[in-house]
């Protein structure tokens, strides 16, 4: 016996675990069992989400505008890969860099359900995976995690090209690892859940909330195996090398190219209106907001702090404490931002991930002869969550298109340019048809001013953005002179109708804010409306100021 062996405290025969390392043949096994998930899920995903935004156009503005800048990328006139921007986080764009290469895959967004299939489908192997590492029988663990895909809001992310899919898949995979390392310190372990943490924050910031406690686990873990100081220290830094690593990276270039090394950061959550309510009710608004969307999430954390704290297992007090991270980081960004709106269903699915890995870990800890009815119990909860999640996404205030994903699976209805809950609108129709009258009627590179934040999704279906004088090609200062005199340096000008700082039910447009009379009698004279639909308006040059 080595001395390492030793002196590892003994435990009960109910705490041990199954062997969850599988060797040789049974690996080969689950390796082919992870592909024919990822395919099953992608094609899924993958389908639902063309038919969703292609046909029914459930299009979040949020996605199109990272396609977009991703398209900008590429096709814009100077190309460059700053068109990524530097205020939301850079993988969000950077994941559908590939796809926006692609001309007609960009245009007709198409890419935004085709790159986010990729990372829903990757959830699902995770999720399968964290499932056959705790014993739980394939035919079993196949239905656990299809009642989980089909969750309808995981469906939803998985096919619309929004990011959170993404930093869910590095927040999961990084607590899977960690659930893994445990069971079995493979050396790679630690690097890995760094590098998932590291792209994980730079996929949404929030993520860093998480990290502390994956720290806190690692070093208990190890401490409480009796490894040595030398070893403990090299452990950590191993597993956070790669997250300030991507840290300081994006910093240092938001510093060497915009001057504000850490805005990216501060600029996600300004100040705003104050808020009628107090700190203690936010976190119980948060709490309340977490049960409508997934039920499990509160009680699956309960059993795991109960069963951390009884056994004095760090790993069940680490995994009840980062399901419980969610409603607090919640609450923590509406004080800062003093804007109820971070209440939104899309800013709540941290955790929901999370609890299918720390379920997978509990059914480890069950005997053998009750996991299937504990793995049972977990596949009814699963189903029945899927009703109450679907009634959230329908009724709640807090929606700001899951409902319309909704309505038209359901009905079959085109959702182009309904309004949310939350007072946005986006009309796909709308952008083309500008896109197609400025195909028609204009020629030339920076002939159309433009701010690229409004009506990017003009741009983005027109497919030559070099046509526009944007923000992006030279820079905010020398396009701001442009906007004080245009007469000279562009032929026509493009806005989004009524989008001012004001109004929170359209995307803030600075060219509406520096001329709130274009296009009424006592506006610029230089501007001549020369076509107009619902939501875009553009209006030509003409003479002098």
């Amino acid at each position: 016996m080595s001395p390492i062996a030793a002196r590892e405290p003994r435990v009960r025969r109910s705490q041990r675990t199954p062997p969850v390392a599988p060797r040789g043949r049974a690996r080969r096994l689950l390796g082919r069992e992870a592909v024919g998930v990822f395919a099953t899920a992608y094609a899924f995903y993958a389908a639902v989400g063309l038919y969703t935004t292609l046909v029914l156009h459930v299009v979040v503005g949020d996605a199109e505008s990272r396609l977009a800048h991703a398209f900008f990328v590429w096709w814009n006139e100077p190309a460059k890969l700053s068109a990524i921007g530097f205020v939301w986080p850079p993988v969000q764009t950077l994941v559908l860099l590939p796809l926006a290469l692609v001309r007609p895959f960009a245009t007709s967004l198409a890419a935004l359900p085709l790159t986010s299939a990729v990372f829903g489908a990757g959830l699902l192997v995770l999720v399968d995976k964290a499932l056959a590492h705790g014993g739980v029988e394939r035919r079993l663990r196949w239905a656990i995690v299809a009642a989980f895909g089909l969750n309808p809001l995981i469906v939803f992310y998985a096919g619309n090209g929004m990011a959170e899919i993404v930093f869910l898949y590095f927040l999961t995979a990084a607590f899977a690892l960690l659930v893994r390392w445990t069971r079995d310190q493979r050396w790679q372990d630690p690097i890995l859940i760094g590098f998932a943490f590291g792209v994980g924050i730079l996929a949404r910031y929030e993520v860093a909330a998480w990290l502390p406690l994956a720290v806190a686990g690692i070093a208990t873990v190890l401490a409480r195996r009796r490894a040595s100081a030398a070893r403990i220290e090299a452990t950590l830094i191993a597993t956070l090398t790669p997250v300030v690593y991507a840290v300081l990276l994006w910093v240092y270039l938001n510093w060497s190219l915009t001057g504000k090394p850490i805005a990216f950061f501060t600029e996600q959550v300004p100040g705003a209106a104050p808020l009628r309510s107090h700190g203690a009710s936010l976190v119980l608004d948060a709490l309340v907001l977490q049960l409508k969307i997934f039920p499990l999430t509160l009680a699956v954390a309960f059993v795991a702090l109960w069963i951390g704290a009884r056994r004095r297992a760090p790993l069940g007090l680490v995994l009840g404490l980062a399901l419980c991270v969610n409603p607090l980081t919640t609450a923590v960004l509406v004080l800062r931002a003093r804007d109820p709106i971070l209440l939104q269903v899309r800013y709540n699915l941290r955790a929901v991930p999370l609890v299918l890995v720390a379920a997978a870990w509990l059914l480890g800890l069950v005997a053998p002869a009750r996991r299937r009815l504990a793995a049972l119990a977990l596949l009814a909860l699963l189903a029945a969550s899927i009703p109450v999640t679907a009634a959230t996404m329908l009724r709640s205030e807090h929606v700001l298109s899951e409902g319309f994903f909704l309505d038209g699976l359901i009905h079959g209805r085109d959702q182009d340019g309904r309004v949310s809950p939350l007072g946005t609108r986006l009309s796909i129709r709308d952008e083309r048809e500008m896109a197609a009258f400025v195909k028609r009627h204009v020629r030339g590179g920076d002939t159309v001013l433009t701010d690229d934040a409004a009506t990017f999704g003009v741009m983005l279906a027109d497919g030559h953005p070099a046509r526009y004088f944007d923000r992006i090609d030279r820079g905010d200062r020398v396009w701001s002179e442009a906007l004080r005199n245009p007469v000279g340096r562009a032929q026509y000008i493009l806005v989004k109708r009524g989008a001012v700082r004001a109004n929170a039910a359209n995307a803030f447009d600075r060219i509406v804010e520096r001329y709130p009379q274009l296009g009424r009698p006592n506006g610029p004279k230089f501007a001549r409306l020369a076509h107009a639909n619902r939501t875009f308006a553009l209006y030509a040059i003409e003479g002098l100021r």
